[in-house]
């Protein structure tokens, strides 16, 4: 049965709807419930938020469109509480485990959510790992993209065979995969800005404390305006001023969603080694990835840097992508542990890049890595893989 709520909460909840989501956060969030946010009538917010509550009321959907904002938005960041009662329900469950049933966040919670805490002796340390068990689920999130709807994007040749191979290869190691392709025309899995954005945030609600959430992108790379902010290229991504913010992917936006999931394990495989409407020089290529870097503080990033490397062909992909599926195969585990670590692949990756240039004297950009305030992470279990 549908959870019925009271006129007050729905009068409550239509205004903090109103004003604390815009409308292209309230068309992600419609997204991620499978909810064309265009079929809803209005032509301002306010009658949106009026129509869309109405409209999953009558679906029986309200109690989810309820638990998906209180997820997208957390209350250090939305005041949830004036919801009363009937919301402790869906805050209980967008909160970590180990908060459940207090239902309040102190000085340490909030000190805790930013993945730090302080010792005896006033130092910070970071807890976030440390005081977590082992992974319990994997959840990956790929998206390739070969031909773009703005033709100043120039297309590219292996980001689709790309994807298809790392969903191939992480499903054989226990991932739960969503893998958006270009070519998949009418489907919610079609990778425009707005689909992409309402997979994530979808991972993001189910992800749970001691899951891992691995990201993966093949596509074009851009730095945009005054302080060059680093965006990927969606499928329908407008290269023109005026619409780029609105139609690309922000990378600040996604380590943004990362790190609001309850989740506290987070990698980020970005092959995206084109930057914007041509080719790119390396120079270009290494102040992308420096902005992605500077950035991504918390989560594992290991990304390809020269901007040539995904015009190599290495059995049908990129040379990037390439040394990730053989190190995931298992050349990465040099010792025989029977698991990967984020370490172990990014030693193997970034050694046979150098190599792969360095035997055919090419000038070299090796990738980029860092794992910073997380500890080594265990991204597949090769004994068990081979298993089951």
């Amino acid at each position: 049965m549908a959870t019925e709520f009271s006129l007050d909460f729905k009068n409550k909840y239509r205004t903090l709807l109103a004003n604390n989501f815009n409308l292209d956060e309230l068309q992600v969030l419609t997204s991620s419930l499978g909810i064309d946010f265009e079929e809803i009538r209005g032509s301002s917010k306010t009658i949106k938020v009026l129509e869309l509550i109405e409209h999953m009321r009558r679906r029986g959907m309200l109690a989810d469109l309820v638990q998906a904002s209180v997820t997208f938005h957390s209350p250090s960041k939305v005041d949830w509480s004036v919801l009363g009662n009937e919301v402790k329900p869906f805050l209980q469950t967008a909160m970590p485990p180990e908060k459940r049933g207090s239902g309040q966040r102190g000085d340490d919670d909030e000190i805790r959510h930013k993945g730090q805490m302080m010792d005896d002796d006033g130092v910070i340390q970071d807890k976030s790992i440390k005081d977590i068990g082992p992974i319990k689920q994997r959840h990956a999130l790929l998206v390739g993209i070969n031909n773009f709807d703005d033709s100043k994007y120039n297309a590219l040749k292996f980001c689709e065979n790309d994807a298809n191979a790392m969903t191939e290869k992480l499903q054989g190691l226990g991932f739960q995969c969503t893998k958006m392709l270009g070519s998949n025309q009418g489907s919610n899995l079609y990778p425009t800005r707005v689909n992409i954005l309402a997979q994530l945030n979808r991972i993001c609600s189910i992800t749970e404390r001691e899951d891992l959430t691995l990201l993966y992108f093949a596509t074009h790379g851009v730095r945009f305006g005054d302080d060059q902010v680093p965006y990927l290229v969606a499928k329908d991504t407008q290269s023109a001023k005026e619409l780029f913010q609105e139609t690309a992917v922000s990378i600040d936006r996604v380590i943004e969603m990362l790190k609001k999931s309850k989740s506290r394990r987070h990698v980020l495989l970005l092959d995206a080694c084109h930057v914007g409407v041509d080719r790119g020089s390396d120079d270009e290529q290494e102040k992308f990835h420096k902005y992605v870097y500077d950035r991504a503080q918390g989560i594992a990033l290991l990304a390809a840097s020269a901007a040539d490397q995904t015009a190599v062909e290495q059995d049908g992909h990129g040379l990037f992508t390439r040394f990730l599926l053989d190190g995931l195969s298992d050349k990465a585990d040099r010792n025989k542990k029977g698991f990967i670590t984020t370490t172990d692949l990014s030693n193997y990756v970034l050694y046979r890049v150098r190599d792969w240039y360095d035997t055919r004297h090419l000038h070299r950009q090796d990738p980029t890595y860092r794992i910073e305030g997380l500890g080594d992470m265990i991204l597949a279990e090769l004994k068990s893989a081979i298993i089951s």
